[in-house]
């Protein structure tokens, strides 16, 4: 039965139209790929719908590449067992909502290449408890009008933001080199 899936990958088959909130039914449900397709809407449609099963069964979303609408929605702080969430090179806007601090597991964030504005908070990287324990997490955010509270204190480096908001340049007073932009390495306590 479809509502038992595990994993659902349709990426690269130039679909079009909304993501159907029945998915939010599947309750097993743990990888979700439609990147690279041409879906449009609101991404909270299915977000919304997902039930709490689901929330917590989620481990990977990948809507990448699509011309998907509109803001991220707060119900994302539901999927506490999210490792891997991208949203990189869509139409989002508005701010990122705090409550991604919730999500303790997760391991890689990207949205680059939207309209993304606002400013980030320590409550955006609130509960990176994964990031401690393995030492590096992932932010990607090339192209996006993101700024970092000034008074951010966060156990992490950020690679990728400037405080002005300015791309590609590191805000941390080491002289570590990383790979790509947006990389974020916790530091040792």
């Amino acid at each position: 039965m479809a509502l038992n899936l595990r994993a659902i990958n349709l990426a690269r088959n130039q679909l079009s139209g909304l993501i159907p909130a029945s998915i939010g039914r599947m309750l097993f449900l743990k990888v979700l790929h439609l990147h690279t397709n041409r879906l449009n809407g609101e991404i909270f449609g299915f977000l919304n719908n997902a039930s709490q099963c689901m929330a917590l069964n989620l481990r990977m979303i990948n809507l990448a590449r699509n011309q998907l609408s509109g803001p991220i929605p707060v119900s994302i702080g539901r999927m506490l067992f999210l490792e891997v969430l991208h949203l990189h090179t869509n139409r989002l806007n508005g701010s990122v909502p705090e409550n991604i601090g919730l999500l303790s597991k997760l391991e890689m964030l990207s949205f680059s290449s939207n309209a993304l504005k606002g400013v980030l908070t320590e409550l955006h990287f609130a509960k990176l408890t994964r990031c401690l324990t393995k030492n590096v997490f992932k932010l990607v955010c090339l192209e996006c009008k993101l700024q970092l509270d000034s008074t951010f204190q966060s156990p992490i480096y950020l690679y990728g933001i400037m405080p002005d908001g300015s791309p590609n340049c590191t805000i941390a007073s080491d002289t570590e080199k990383y790979s790509g932009a947006g990389l974020i390495k916790c530091r040792d306590f």
